[in-house]
């Protein structure tokens, strides 16, 4: 008989689970924005970093012994570890310069980025409906950027830079999840940048000043987010399906929009809260249509009738 039983996570948990992660991104983006005011960018992130890797070693460590950096795809993991360096950088120095919610609302061009990148890397068939939604996404960007000036142009490089480092981040990772564990993964992006950010911040230990112990305290408290998030984002995806919990990430713009003006009293224009829409709308649409295109296609696998020898 052909298998049809269903998908044996819970899914509430799995959609919990993104719900909580995307609002630990959004308050990492608001502890961001607060440090790199007081300090510089690179020793921020080296205390994220330092903070990371050794939350990661303690919890991973035990159970995964020697197997937590042992891998065959060593230079591969490593080139991956460094573009999310740049990622890190450059999302934490478009924070500097830019509100919260413009700079996130940027950075969600890379979904689309993926989706015009995985037919010819991956393989992957897009439909005229992914397409459509593509350039909805891109529209939306433009809306947020709305050609005024109000944006810092050197946070506007930086933040699509980080999307197209992210976005070949993400093509890495579907291409390496076969052949290495989430963890291990997770092991060489925290080690390349415990080593990248260490060495960068040595320049600027001479002239910035020591930290207050509230300040340090939120600096290891962004670190702690950070790896708690990045672990409830894969044991969400342990519970549910991709194509369910995609859209869900999308509730990362609106986090960051409500907290940046909570917090900053910063509150996007009427074309950036246009173009925040847009986005989301595109997104989450995009990720439905794939969630039932799936589920369709799982349904039409079933019936199939079982060939006997």
């Amino acid at each position: 008989m052909p298998n049809t039983t269903p998908y044996q996570g819970r899914l509430w948990l799995g959609v919990t689970l993104v719900m909580a992660t995307v609002l630990c991104f959004a308050i990492s983006d608001v502890l961001t924005k607060y440090l790199t005011q007081r300090y510089p960018v690179t020793e921020i992130i080296a205390i994220r970093y330092i903070v990371s890797f050794f939350a990661l070693f303690v919890v991973a460590f035990p159970n995964a012994g020697s197997g937590l950096w042992r891998t065959k795809n060593t230079k591969l993991l490593i080139i991956r570890g460094l573009l999310m360096c740049v990622g890190s950088f450059t999302i934490s120095y478009a924070l500097k310069l830019m509100p919260i919610g413009e700079t996130i609302a940027i950075i969600y061009i890379m979904p689309f980025i993926v989706i015009a990148m995985s037919g010819p890397f991956l393989g992957e068939k897009v439909s005229p409906f992914g397409w459509a939604m593509t350039v909805l996404g891109f529209s939306g960007v433009l809306m947020v950027l709305n050609l005024s000036g109000d944006l810092n142009t050197l946070g506007v490089i930086c933040a699509l830079t980080n999307a197209v480092c992210i976005a070949i981040f993400q093509i890495m990772t579907r291409k390496l999840a076969h052949q290495d564990s989430a963890v291990t993964m997770l092991f060489y992006v925290n080690a390349g940048g415990l080593v990248v950010f260490c060495l960068a911040a040595i320049p600027s230990l001479g002239e910035s000043r020591m930290p207050t112990l509230f300040d340090g305290s939120m600096m290891v408290l962004l670190g702690l987010i950070i790896s708690s998030a990045h672990f409830m984002f894969a044991r969400a995806y342990r519970e549910a399906p991709a194509s369910l919990l995609a859209p869900i990430n999308y509730v990362h713009l609106v986090w960051a929009a409500l907290l940046s003006w909570i917090i900053f009293d910063q509150l996007p224009n009427q074309w950036a809260i246009m173009g925040i829409c847009l986005i989301l709308g595109s997104g989450v649409a995009m990720s439905l249509h794939a969630h039932v295109n799936r589920k369709r296609q799982s349904q039409a696998a079933s019936k199939q009738p079982i060939e006997t020898a």
